[in-house]
């Protein structure tokens, strides 16, 4: 290494020091991040809407727009099937009515035939299971029919296809089949009653017996419906 000469000063380049400006700065600065980030956000990205935003943040008031946004949708949503519902025929609801109606009770029927009860036995649970084979569960679903039966040849608008009226019709037809398998099941099952009494048991195969007709009637009625508007 060359020695300087007295009184004469070392040049920079000559002690190693760079002669950068942005080196004699300090060190470059770290990366943006967060809320210094100047380039393009990400889809979504909101400086303000971390985990530890506060109720009272931008970001909390956009999650909450959101929400307000989705709710409007699904009341809209809820708004328009009500309206469609009060254009439909009466006929047709109330025949529905009818159906959704039977539909809940035998679930609650069948519920009450699965819970824990001490004495309970298993005929008085398939008895409970099976309770739509009785006479009020044939008469409820003729009226059901009837009322479709009477909507056609009343309405106007029932001449037209509908999605709605071809549910509710094979839905009844559904279930006057259970109500007829139902009855044929309790049937059976009371003939185990004789050794309790032949009054007893004569009065229970009557009883469902009578609800076989019924059935029977309902759901040719409400097939033939179906396929006539099909």
């Amino acid at each position: 290494m060359t020695g300087a000469e007295p009184g004469r000063p070392i040049p920079p380049d000559e002690r190693g020091e760079a002669t950068d400006p942005a080196w004699m700065a300090g060190p470059p600065p770290p990366p943006p991040t967060g809320a210094d980030r100047t380039g393009p956000a990400s889809p979504g990205y909101r400086a303000d809407s971390g985990p530890g935003s506060s109720p009272g943040a931008p970001g909390h008031h956009w999650r909450l727009g959101r929400h307000r946004s989705s709710l409007g949708s699904s009341g809209a949503t809820l708004k328009a099937g009500v309206s469609d519902l009060t254009h439909r025929s009466p006929w047709v609801l109330a025949a529905g009515s009818v159906l959704v109606a039977l539909v809940l009770t035998w679930l609650a029927s069948a519920l009450l035939a699965f819970r824990h009860s001490p004495g309970t036995t298993s005929q008085d649970r398939i008895m409970q299971f099976f309770a739509p084979g009785a006479l009020d569960w044939g008469v409820a679903v003729v009226l059901g029919v009837a009322l479709l039966a009477a909507g056609r040849r009343f309405d106007m608008r029932m001449s037209a296809p509908d999605v709605l009226r071809d549910a509710v019709s094979l839905g009844l037809c559904l279930m006057a089949l259970a109500i007829g398998v139902s009855a044929a099941i309790d049937f059976l099952v009371e003939l185990t009653n004789f050794g309790h009494g032949i009054d007893t048991a004569f009065a229970g195969l009557f009883a469902h017996a009578a609800a076989l007709p019924l059935a029977a009637v309902a759901a040719w009625w409400a097939e033939r419906l179906h396929t006539e508007t099909e």
